[in-house]
């Protein structure tokens, strides 16, 4: 399982590039990106084996976050997607390579190399525009979580997957957009480990 918890600057509160997210046992985290570019968006990605609770839809799980000066007060959201035939190392790439950007209505998701044959290469979009996101490669099966969200709601977040057949192989940067409007952004890319 993989979760994307994403937290937003809430006007006149602290800032959330400078907040922190705290996943719960037994999630771990792959990746924290601070948008050193984009001034108002953070994004989390964490991981875990599936347990029984969660194949039944019975566990539940919180993300807490907390900001400068105690101010924990922001727009969220998370989401989790399942996978199945993961290795015992679930993931291939040691952390999510990401990039954050200010204002633009496109969301690039550096890319990776793949470390062995049937690597699923996942790319993360999350927009603080509160639109659609369209990928830009028509390969990817795509997921958007949420729809368009409306004003207030927290950052939109969408997640694809791509099997790449051979090790050694560069994803490459894999670009999405946001639609009507630009707003701070953050793509990120992960490999995982495919069975054995």
């Amino acid at each position: 399982m993989v979760a994307i918890t994403s937290i937003e600057t809430l006007p006149g509160h602290t800032n959330a590039s400078t907040g922190v997210i705290s996943a719960p046992a037994p999630w771990v985290v792959l990746s924290q990106n601070v948008s050193t570019s984009g001034t108002d968006l953070q994004v989390q990605i964490s991981y875990k084996f599936a347990a029984a609770g969660d194949i039944g839809g019975t566990s539940n799980y919180t993300w807490n976050f907390t900001g400068s000066g105690g101010d924990n007060t922001f727009l969220a959201s998370s989401t989790s997607e399942n996978y199945s035939n993961i290795g015992a190392t679930p993931i291939e790439s040691t952390t999510a390579n990401c990039t954050a950007t200010a204002s633009s209505a496109t969301i690039s998701a550096p890319g990776l190399t793949t470390g062995k044959g049937n690597d699923l290469n996942v790319p993360v979009w999350v927009i603080a525009a509160h639109d659609g996101i369209t990928p830009s490669n028509a390969l990817y099966i795509f997921h958007l979580f949420g729809g368009l969200a409306p004003a207030g709601s927290g950052p939109l977040p969408a997640i694809s997957s791509l099997a790449i057949p051979l090790s050694g192989t560069a994803t490459g940067t894999q670009t999405a957009t946001g639609a009507p409007t630009a707003g701070d952004n953050l793509g990120c890319q992960f490999n995982l480990s495919a069975t054995p």
